[in-house]
């Protein structure tokens, strides 16, 4: 079963003091493969300890022995920049890891690859798993499964250039973005749309946009104004 883990690793031989850990041999390496473990949640939080020769890394995993076989893929590790010093289950006795409650929903396409490509550049999705019929795509608290339509049905289904949005649903996608002006620069290319600067309002603390995807599926980006 799946629980949280302690890992503390620490520079090693080949550490170079003299320059900073950006300035370290394959920092942009090292740099990708952390970042891909947390893209796919597992990695929950990592980040140096001030004042020490530390990090801290807290694992999504079922064992010491998956979390090494992870560490075993680091630049770092085979570099000997950073070595592993303790990995210890972590008993979470008040909060969570962020994701543990999480939400989905499922989408039907025409062209799954199209509308994955779509959401990947536009809501910051990535892809977790894929199928002969469907793509996963997650953030840190929500999943999209792009689920291909049958053949029989998605052949009589046409989809005009551009799409024709469908507002006859009651269901609404919502996704929180960084920025909806850099969302709706990427939209067009991908054959969708985001409504322009005078369709934006504002709802409690974000500023809000309505668009649609290649296949005229309504969606909503909200962009934290704090």
């Amino acid at each position: 079963m799946e629980r949280a883990y302690f890992v503390l690793r620490s520079r090693g031989p080949a550490w170079d003091d003299s320059n900073p850990m950006e300035s370290q041999s394959d920092w942009a390496a090292h740099a990708a493969f952390i970042d891909g473990m947390f893209e796919r949640r597992i990695l929950a939080l990592v980040g140096p300890l001030e004042g020490t020769r530390d990090a801290l890394l807290v694992f999504r995993a079922t064992g010491p022995e998956e979390i090494l076989d992870h560490l075993a893929l680091d630049p770092w590790t085979n570099s000997r920049l950073l070595v592993t010093k303790q990995i210890s289950p972590w008993q979470i006795r008040l909060g969570t890891l962020g994701d543990q409650t999480r939400a989905g929903t499922v989408l039907y396409a025409k062209d799954v690859d199209r509308v994955v490509a779509f959401y990947c550049r536009v809501a910051g999705l990535t892809v977790g798993s894929s199928g002969k019929d469907h793509v996963v795509l997650a953030s840190a608290a929500f999943e999209l499964v792009v689920l291909r339509i049958p053949a029989p049905i998605a052949d009589s289904i046409e989809i005009a250039k551009p799409p024709v949005r469908r507002e006859s649903t009651p269901i609404k996608l919502v996704f929180f973005v960084e920025s909806i002006a850099a969302a709706r620069a990427a939209a067009g290319p991908l054959g969708g749309a985001l409504g322009g600067t005078d369709q934006e309002w504002r709802f409690e603390r974000f500023k809000v946009c309505d668009g649609d995807d290649p296949e005229g599926n309504v969606f909503q980006l909200r962009e934290d104004l704090r």
